[in-house]
């Protein structure tokens, strides 16, 4: 606050005005708030007619009695009075009072006045920035917003460490600034930095003021990292190693890769991709390449900033790679001449391999071995590729299993055996009359011989399907599958608990399960009992009430506890089929039983029939009664390929195995035919069988279900195929 005063009267009456300065400083104004005294010199004065005295401050007059008991200041009014100021901010304020008693006497004068101009506080105007988005090493432009055409400033930036100006002073109201690139080693982790720029306003000499402003600068698109791939192929097998060949399956490829951020960044990834393969960092190999032709390695690389550049290497040539081809015949056993005969001592076969070129450095032969059944091989003896060929040495007594293979260059080999029977001979006695052989020579002594194409037939069926007819169940703590022990179609029983029952349970109820929770009614019937402290008073015959020490009532009460549990015993959910065995020609259902398998017990289910009749095309038989058992490959890198339609490993004369559920059986004219009703896991699934002759095939039903877990599954509640 602030004071002017006016002159002193001769008996001491004096004005004085007090104001008060505020500032709008964005509209360069002030406004002041005044208030008017006067000082009565003489002591007790007044005047009250309310039209006589009066006082007029800042123009404005305002009539008022008065009456002054003593000697002091005396508040007249109050009044306000706003200035706008110059345009630089400064400004000032005329002030002015006066007071007229309203009559003149010796100790009141008749009016007294106050006046002053008087400076006000300078408002700040500094110029104001306007500016955009800016990229380093390209020129923008920076807008200045001053208050005064007379104002100058200067303008600087800040950015992380990095400050400087962007022009001295200047009256210009357009600057033009091209930020340095250099202020990109700054900006190290993303594509932008944050800016300030700032504003000093000068009125002459005198800073007015400071203003900022915030921009975002740019690095611009072309600073990436630098980068460059060298890459050389890897070989593990001697031989490629040898050709200096890039092969498909074999080779890998070994990268080096040479990168370097820009101004400040740093390289944060670096992916290399080749023949469909990625790998991750600077240096590293591939896996084995899968692919063929001509394959370019190509890195990526990533800065700090996101930024990323490729680059690539030299063209690599990757051949192709595949197991060698075979194809065999084993045309059956001729003389030496060549001419087929059923006892000759001599094999006819036709052999021709064929490999891939590798570039022209693979080579492919072609070759056999022979054994006797149950002796060790000879060594390999080469054949010409692609010609027939006479094998001597082949006696027509004994048996023999045959190899005819290519090889190539790698030691990769595509191989075929074939089982040789003795010569064909309807009925054979070896010398001593201890041995039989039907259909072959006898080659086991104490023993009767039948030639592997011939069956035995046994009450009017095949042996196979007299012992093991089809829904039979094999028990065997080998592996070994009855498919390879004794032919027919067979399918592996797995994770299931044997059960046999009849009259309780019916086919094609479901059920079962690996885990069960108790239900409460099968809990053990049990009660239990309450336990409390205190005194209590049992009123009617379910309520407890209990009191405190004080014997204050307290109303908890409920009913006592009853029977829990229904102490109903754990039920089967597997649900059984029923067995039916042949006896005396007639089908009848049989008692019910149970079988607990171990752990390590195999269990196999005969689903179809016996191997198919010699001289079938898919049986692999010969016209030299020669019999294909086998085909092999190794060493491809790409699976296995069997020429003439055979699977690899597939014994030859023999039927697909059989899947549970699928329909199967055999029937003759005038009876039914034997099937089964079997539902692998799928209860409620059925498999419909017929038999020929016209009348409906009979049925064995093997449902496949759980248990419940109950004391009677004795695995565990594991689930099981119910008989």
């Amino acid at each position: 606050m602030a004071s002017i005063y006016g002159p002193v009267s001769a008996t001491g009456w004096q004005l004085r005005l007090d104001y008060t300065v505020s500032q709008d400083a964005a509209n360069n104004r002030s406004a002041l708030a005044l208030t008017l005294y006067i000082y009565d010199g003489t002591g007790e004065s007044y005047n009250q007619a309310a039209n006589s005295c009066r006082y007029v401050l800042q123009g404005k007059t305002v009539y008022q009695p008065y009456r002054y008991e003593s000697k002091g200041w005396y508040k007249l009014g109050s009044g306000s009075v706003t200035v706008n100021h110059r345009s630089d901010g400064s400004g000032s304020a005329a002030l002015s009072a006066a007071w007229y008693s309203g009559f003149t006497s010796q100790w009141t004068p008749a009016s007294l006045s106050v006046a002053q101009t008087v400076a006000l506080p300078v408002i700040p105007r500094a110029s104001g920035l306007q500016a955009g988005a800016m990229t380093l090493g390209q020129t923008g432009s920076i807008t200045v917003q001053r208050a005064d055409a007379g104002f100058t400033h200067k303008i600087n930036y800040q950015i992380g460490s990095a400050h400087g100006a962007v022009c001295g002073k200047t009256g210009e109201t357009r600057v033009t600034w091209t930020p340095p690139l250099s202020l990109a080693e700054e900006i190290t982790d993303a594509v932008a930095g944050d800016c300030v720029l700032t504003a000093t306003t000068y009125s002459g000499t005198s800073v007015v003021g400071t203003s900022s402003r915030p921009i975002k600068l740019y690095v611009p698109e072309e600073v990436k990292p630098t980068a460059s791939l060298a890459a050389q192929v890897v070989n593990d097998n001697a031989v490629i190693a040898g050709w200096g060949v890039c092969v498909r399956g074999y080779s890998r490829l070994a990268y080096q890769v040479t990168a370097a951020g820009a101004r400040g960044s740093s390289i944060r990834s670096c992916r290399v991709q080749f023949a469909g393969q990625t790998a991750e960092g600077l240096t590293g190999q591939t896996g084995m390449i899968q692919q063929a032709g001509t394959l370019i390695p190509e890195a990526r690389v990533t800065d700090s900033r996101g930024r990323w550049v490729t680059a690539q290497g030299g063209a690599v040539e990757v051949l192709s790679y595949a197991n060698p081809t075979l194809t065999a015949r084993l045309l059956g056993r001729c003389g030496a001449d060549g001419t087929l005969r059923d006892d000759g001592d001599c094999m006819k076969v036709l052999c021709a391999g064929a490999c891939s070129p590798v570039g022209g450095h693979n080579t492919v032969t072609v070759r056999y071995r022979l054994r006797p059944v149950g002796g060790s091989y000879s060594g390999y003896t080469a054949l010409e590729n692609g010609q027939e060929q006479i094998i001597e040495g082949v006696l027509k007594t004994a048996s023999y299993e045959l190899e005819l293979s290519a090889v190539d260059a790698l030691g990769s080999v595509r191989a075929v055996e074939y089982a040789i029977p003795t010569a064909a001979v309807a009925v054979h006695l070896a010398q001593g009359g201890m041995a039989v052989g039907v259909g072959k020579y006898a080659e086991h002594d104490k023993a009767v011989d039948i030639a592997p194409d011939w069956d035995v037939w046994f009450r009017g069926k095949r042996l196979l399907d007299a012992v093991w007819p089809v829904g039979s169940i094999y028990l065997s703590a080998s592996e070994i599958s009855p498919e390879t022990l004794f032919g027919g179609t067979w399918e592996q029983v797995k994770d299931r608990f044997l059960l046999a029952a009849g009259d309780v349970y019916e086919p094609g109820e479901t059920g079962g399960e690996a885990q069960h929770t108790l239900t409460k009614a099968e809990m053990p019937a049990h009660t239990h009992g309450y336990d409390f402290t205190g005194q209590s008073d049992v009123t009617g015959v379910t309520a407890i009430r209990l009191y405190d020490a004080d014997g204050r009532r307290n109303e908890y009460q409920g009913a006592s506890a009853s029977a829990g549990g229904g102490g109903r015993p754990q039920q089967y959910a597997a649900v059984p089929g029923r067995v039916c065995l042949a006896q005396d020609g007639v089908r009848r259902k049989d008692e019910r039983y149970g079988i607990k398998l171990s752990n390590d017990t195999v269990r196999f289910l005969r689903t179809g029939g016996s191997p198919l009749a010699a001289g079938s095309e898919s049986g692999g038989l010969f016209p030299g009664r020669g019999r294909r058992i086998r085909e092999k490959d190794t060493g491809s890198p790409d699976g296995l390929s069997a020429p003439g339609g055979h699977d690899p490993g597939r014994r030859g004369g023999q039927q697909d195995l059989g899947q549970l559920g699928r329909s199967i059986g055999t029937g003759s004219s005038g009876r039914p035919g034997e099937g089964v009703y079997a539902i692998p896991g799928d209860p409620g699934r059925k498999a419909q069988l017929g038999g020929a002759g016209g009348q409906p095939s009979r049925r064995l039903y093997l449902p496949l279900y759980g248990t419940h877990g109950g004391a009677a599954a004795a695995d565990g509640g594991a689930r099981a195929l119910c008989l």
